[in-house]
């Protein structure tokens, strides 16, 4: 009997497939790794070592000690993020001149300045909030 070794790749593909995505497309690499396991790591051996410190007290610090790792561990994973969230904001920038400051040939450029989606729906609700209030308090005002 020959077994034949198992194709990572084939089998993303056919998963790929089968969920109804465009096989060619390569999934993107979560970024974070180290800090998702630092924050894994950390909080299960927290959940672990509290219990203990009803046994043998001393274990309390280092079930804090761990919980912290856990903290650490989130506070990498989030720099990650948020750090290629800023790449793909600087690929992606426009340029955005502001009327009344002269066209970008004078000393005053053009800003480059990166918008997500989800910034620009809460930017778009504060904004209709504003109006709103700004309405009533005019009507309150006739």
């Amino acid at each position: 009997m020959q077994f034949k070794s198992i194709q990572p790749n084939l089998v993303r593909y056919q998963m790929r497939m089968v969920q109804g995505e465009n096989p060619h497309e390569q999934a993107q690499k979560r970024p974070g790794a180290f800090g998702r396991f630092l924050s894994g790591f950390g909080k299960i051996m927290g959940a672990v070592a509290a219990p203990l410190s009803f046994i043998f007290p001393p274990a309390a610090i280092g079930a804090a000690g761990m919980y912290g790792l856990g903290q650490i561990g989130d506070q990498v994973q989030a720099r990650a993020y948020t750090r290629q969230i800023e790449n793909v904001q600087k690929q992606k920038a426009m340029q955005i001149s502001f009327p009344g400051l002269g066209n970008a040939q004078g000393n005053v450029d053009p800003v480059t300045y990166g918008v997500s989606m989800q910034d620009q729906q809460v930017t778009n609700v504060l904004f209709q909030r504003d109006a709103a209030l700004n309405d009533m308090n005019q009507k309150l005002l006739k």
